[in-house]
């Protein structure tokens, strides 16, 4: 009895624990669907780990600026002091391009006029003629002339500093012209890479002022096709608009109230989106235009 009374015990001891095992291999649905879950949780924190990484990739940008300077190496402002009919004076104006970015410049010249007489004479030699304090009427005829001419150099820029052989020029419209033609004394000589924009299609704010007392030019940096030429960064222009200017031969009647000052303006405009874009290409007017809005 004893023996099989502890047999039946034992045989019930190993039913119990067969079925605590049994409860243990089997997991609730409940925490199936748990582990599932942060298995899931795991793997949408790890993607968005290496989307972040990837986020953080960062292009960095220098905005384009413009930045031009207006030089004129050879200018001496004391050489402009007490100023005589006749006199020459050194002065070159270029533009130098201090950024980082292609820029489209223009250079605006405002020149004071002054009213001298140009005599009337038949004699082919004296025609246009000007001439100082002319007194008889009859001889001659007041007309308004730039009070400065352009000089450009036609020998010596490659030489060295030494300028006391360099030859210059400038336009004698004013000496040799007709005196009917008023127009041709504001012609300027200028250096090659630059056209004068005044007679162009669509320009405004050129040419002599309402009341007679100064003449402006604009003149844009092109190639030889009187295109755009954009300057490039830490560059300055090839050559000055010009090398020297000259104070016409006029008759001396300041006016103690007016500025004879010649006034030179340097304008410039990033060249990037200027580029030829489905086949439109940009004028110098236009993109002068574009400045002046």
């Amino acid at each position: 009895m004893t023996n099989a009374l502890d047999g039946n015990l034992v045989n019930h001891t190993d039913d119990v624990v067969t079925a605590n095992k049994s409860e243990k291999r089997k997991r609730p649905p409940a925490l199936k669907a748990m582990i599932v879950l942060c298995f899931l949780l795991i793997l949408v924190l790890l993607t968005m780990a290496l989307l972040t990484s990837m986020d953080e990739v960062t292009n960095v940008f220098d905005a384009g600026k413009v930045d031009i300077i207006l030089k004129e190496p050879d200018w001496n402002p004391p050489d402009a002091q007490h100023v005589v009919p006749e006199q020459e004076i050194f002065k070159n104006p270029y533009i130098y391009n201090n950024e980082n970015t292609d820029v489209s410049v223009f250079l605006k010249v405002t020149v004071p006029c002054v009213q001298t007489e140009i005599e009337k004479n038949k004699v082919d030699n004296d025609k246009g003629k000007v001439l100082l304090n002319e007194t008889d009427s009859s001889n001659g005829n007041k007309v308004t002339v730039p009070m400065y001419k352009f000089m450009i150099m036609t020998e010596g820029r490659n030489t060295p500093n030494d300028k006391t052989d360099d030859t210059y020029e400038y336009d004698q419209s004013i000496e040799n012209a007709p005196a009917a033609n008023e127009n041709d004394y504001f012609k300027q000589k200028i250096n090659g890479g630059w056209t004068l924009m005044n007679n162009m299609s669509g320009m405004s704010g050129v040419g002599l002022s309402t009341d007679g007392k100064t003449y402006t030019y604009i003149y844009a940096h092109t190639g030889n096709d009187e295109k755009l030429l954009p300057l490039k960064p830490d560059t300055q222009t090839e050559y000055p608009l010009f090398d020297k200017i000259k104070i016409v031969n006029f008759d001396e009647n300041y006016d103690p109230n007016r500025n004879y000052s010649i006034l030179v303006e340097a304008y410039g405009i990033q060249s990037y989106f200027l580029r030829e874009n489905n086949g439109t290409t940009y004028e110098p007017v236009e993109v002068w235009n574009m400045i002046n809005q």
